[in-house]
């Protein structure tokens, strides 16, 4: 496993969950209410706030879900994933 900075890590299997979680990689993610830069944002998150992986979508988008409950869709380009 890789972690934000590139490190490799080794984790038991024991350790290991099925959810995706991901990370923001950037100074101020935008999470809006649909997969359209012209959307509404329901939320900003501030770089390596951890965000649920919920669903892909095409074109370059994720729905996510903070851990708050709110959820909402981020540019792949503001998250880093495996």
């Amino acid at each position: 496993m890789r972690d934000a900075s590139g490190d490799l890590s080794w984790l038991q299997p024991k350790g290991l969950v099925a959810n995706r979680n991901m990370q923001v990689s950037v100074a101020n993610a935008k999470i809006r209410a649909n997969s359209d830069d012209a959307a509404v944002v329901v939320l900003s998150a501030n770089k390596g706030v951890l965000l649920k992986l919920l669903d892909p979508v095409a074109f370059g988008w994720f729905k996510v879900r903070y851990r708050d409950g709110q959820s909402g869709y981020v540019k792949a380009s503001e998250v880093c994933y495996d």
